[in-house]
């Protein structure tokens, strides 16, 4: 690789250019044997190496001279030797690479590639890919939001919870929490397009998922619940049933506020919700209550300030 202050340049070999060519040619780019991209993060450009060779090997290239030796990528899954697996995988990490460079158009033609392939193993083996083929859906549903292809997102989504329902009805104790969390991302899709009463319903079935296995195993799922129900309390407030909206936001914080006891680190979602619920409690003319919340939520602010500062102090 060369690199120099503002480009850096990947070299690949024929094979692998053909194949990159290949996956996003929908996003009419040219690739040749070598591809000039905006520069990333030192760990994006080893990253995409490892999704290059992984790329060339799942078509059936041979590595170059320059990489005989190197260490095969280590993304395979014991028990798929599938090269349509192997090159989904690929292609969905090489969407996640382009994404993360600001090239969300481009990403989205290597995420849709990924969802057809593991539609066609899909269809041989459901048993198998059906966990697969939801998780890519929900990718290229989030990110088709993301550039606005909004009925071909709400579409990915929809056909997603579809199959985790069906996954969750044949083995609720693996998938029901898979089912919760697509749920949930129904509900923010509908609304951010405007369908809040239709929004509302999918978040309610979530929380009551989350509430039932929280209930057995809190450890695992109240994080769970306590994000459903922030989602909960927004879709409520969407349809103007704020009394509601603010019960909902009360018993998340609540479980945040005892998740961050035992684990710091839920400290920062404490600070955030508290702050949403002192600006509902004043809306709603509760003045004291409110705050009350901002105050705690002003002591977290400043407690996870002065470790930022603390950990920048002793950095070498």
């Amino acid at each position: 690789m060369d690199m120099d202050v503002e480009m850096v340049t990947i070299d690949m070999d024929q094979m692998t250019a053909h194949a990159l060519r290949h996956l996003l040619h929908g996003a009419g780019e040219h690739w040749a044997d070598g591809a000039a991209l905006s520069r990333p993060t030192h760990v994006d450009v080893e990253r995409l190496g490892t999704v290059l060779r992984a790329v060339n090997s799942a078509l059936g290239g041979n590595l170059p001279a320059s990489r005989l030796g190197a260490p095969e990528p280590a993304i395979l899954t014991p028990g798929l030797p599938d090269h349509e697996y192997n090159l989904a995988r690929a292609l969905a990490d090489v969407g996640t690479w382009l994404t993360s460079t600001g090239q969300r158009h481009r990403g989205l033609f290597a995420f849709d590639g990924a969802v057809a392939l593991y539609r066609q193993l899909a269809a041989d083996d459901p048993a198998v890919y059906d966990p697969y083929l939801a998780g890519a859906l929900t990718t290229l549903g989030r990110h088709m939001f993301m550039t606005e292809f909004v009925n071909e997102a709400l579409s990915s989504l929809e056909q997603a919870l579809e199959i985790h329902r069906r996954l969750a009805a044949d083995n609720p104790a693996v998938y029901e929490p898979y089912l919760a969390q697509s749920l949930c991302n129904l509900g923010i899709a509908l609304a951010e397009v405007l369908r809040r009463d239709e929004a509302l319903t999918p978040v309610e079935e979530a929380v009551e998922i989350y509430r039932r296995l929280a209930a057995d195993d809190p450890a695992a799922h109240e994080p769970g619940l306590a994000h459903a129900l922030t989602n909960l309390c927004d879709r409520l407030s969407g349809v103007h049933r704020e009394q509601e909206a603010l019960t909902a936001l009360d018993e998340a914080v609540t479980i945040y506020r005892r998740l961050a006891t035992d684990n710091p680190v839920y400290e920062g979602h404490l600070f955030r919700f508290l702050d949403s619920l002192s600006n509902r409690l004043s809306g709603l003319g509760r003045h004291d209550e409110a705050h009350a919340a901002g105050e705690e939520s002003k002591a977290i602010k400043d407690r996870l300030a002065a470790r930022s500062s603390a950990r920048e102090t002793t950095s070498p």
